[in-house]
């Protein structure tokens, strides 16, 4: 764990806001790795995972994402997303249902 990350993520929290999280959808697994215990560290509370996106997409890092943040006792949450560019007649999310029962 680096004293220097955890710095950087408090810094880049809202002032006085008491909770801190984060997002985490699958284009992020581009972008950065997740490092558990440093979020930890840095009082990070809850994750929200995004499994889905419009009625096609599945996120394929949701399971794994979602299983270490329960392993780091956060507080874990999905939510689905839904362009509004959308013009598919099913509801977004269909998969979600599924994806859920792996973790009830």
């Amino acid at each position: 764990m680096s004293p220097q990350a955890v710095a950087e993520i408090l810094a880049g929290r809202p002032a006085r806001y008491p909770v801190g999280g984060i997002d985490l959808s699958s284009h992020d697994h581009r972008r950065f790795t997740v490092h558990w215990r440093t979020e930890v560290a840095a009082g990070s509370q809850f994750v929200y995972v995004k499994p889905t996106e419009g009625t096609t997409y599945m996120n394929p890092h949701f399971v794994a994402d979602y299983a270490a943040a329960r392993a780091v006792g956060r507080y874990v949450g999905a939510y689905v997303y839904a362009p509004p560019r959308s013009r598919q007649p099913r509801r977004p999310g269909r998969a979600l249902p599924a994806s859920r029962r792996i973790h009830s």
